[in-house]
């Protein structure tokens, strides 16, 4: 869920990161979401893209947007476990109904092909009708892990669901 804490009037300006703020108040239109474009979030651990992609979902939710905020771990691991009790169509249909859905720490390690097929098909299922925002580190060589798709293997045609993300939306790197 969304941290009570992480909202846009608790976010410190001052702060010493750098981004473009134009970027940043578009975002904050919110525009992105009544279109159901993406975005996808990168930057060094501790720069606060989780404090950023949360106050984001508190102002959606304002507006009266169903918003879901997850870590990519547990909701893959949610996901692994509901097929063994059948619910997981019902848990596929919560994610694919949100206006704004907000995937933390997207793709840390390597995905399984389970993993991979799921995160293909909430992609292209989402694909121009509703909006996620996707947030990725950049530490230690991961950011280009993930770039190099190793992260997400065969079968699924990775470049085909990163491509359907990205011209949906554009990316923001701190």
């Amino acid at each position: 869920g969304l941290d009570s804490e992480m909202t846009l009037d608790r976010w410190d300006d001052s702060a010493k990161i750098t981004y473009d703020h134009r970027v940043w108040n578009e975002l904050c239109s919110l525009r992105f979401v009544e279109s159901g474009h993406n975005a996808v979030i990168m930057g060094p651990v501790g720069v606060g893209k989780t404090f950023l992609a949360t106050a984001l979902g508190h102002a959606a939710v304002r507006r009266r947007y169903r918003v879901h905020f997850e870590r990519t771990d547990t909701m893959l691991r949610r996901l692994k476990a509901s097929r063994l009790d059948n619910s997981h169509d019902a848990e596929v249909r919560k994610l694919l109904r949100v206006d704004l859905l907000i995937l933390d720490d997207f793709a840390l390690s390597a995905l399984d092909a389970i993993d991979t097929a799921e995160v293909y098909e909430l992609i292209v299922e989402r694909h121009r009708s509703s909006a996620t925002v996707v947030l990725r580190p950049t530490d230690d060589g991961i950011c280009q892990y993930w770039r190099s798709s190793r992260a997400l293997p065969p079968p699924v045609p990775t470049p085909g669901a990163m491509g359907r993300m990205l011209a949906a939306g554009r990316g923001w790197t701190f």
